[in-house]
C-alpha cells in the first residue's frame, strides 16, 4: 500500500494500481468534567449508531491523553463531501 497527501487528503493505493480510494480525517479534542467511567460508557454506546448514521463515514476512533486529560476523535470519511456534511449536521 502507498500513500500520498495531495492537497491534504489521504490517499490510500490498495493492491490494484487503478484502485485509488480517498479518505479524509476530521480530529476532534475536547475536555469535559464528565468521570472518565461515565465518558467510556456514552462512547461505547455512540460507537455503533455513527456507522448506521453518518454518511460516508469508514471509521471513528476514540482517544483519551492522560496527561491533559482531553478526548479525542478521530473520524475517517471516505471524502471531503462526507466529511463537511457531517460537520454541518453536528453544528
Amino acid at each position: 500500500m502507498r500513500l500520498t497527501f495531495p492537497n491534504g487528503i489521504l490517499v490510500s493505493r490498495g493492491e490494484s494500481p487503478n484502485k485509488e480510494q480517498a479518505m479524509v480525517i476530521h480530529f476532534v479534542r475536547f475536555k469535559t468534567g464528565l468521570a472518565q467511567e461515565e465518558v467510556r460508557h456514552i462512547m461505547e454506546e455512540r460507537a455503533p449508531r455513527f456507522r448506521r448514521e453518518v454518511p460516508g463515514l469508514v471509521q471513528k476512533y476514540y482517544g483519551y491523553e492522560q496527561e491533559s486529560g482531553a478526548y479525542c476523535g478521530c473520524y475517517v470519511f471516505d471524502s471531503e463531501e462526507s466529511r463537511q456534511g457531517f460537520r454541518q449536521r453536528a453544528s
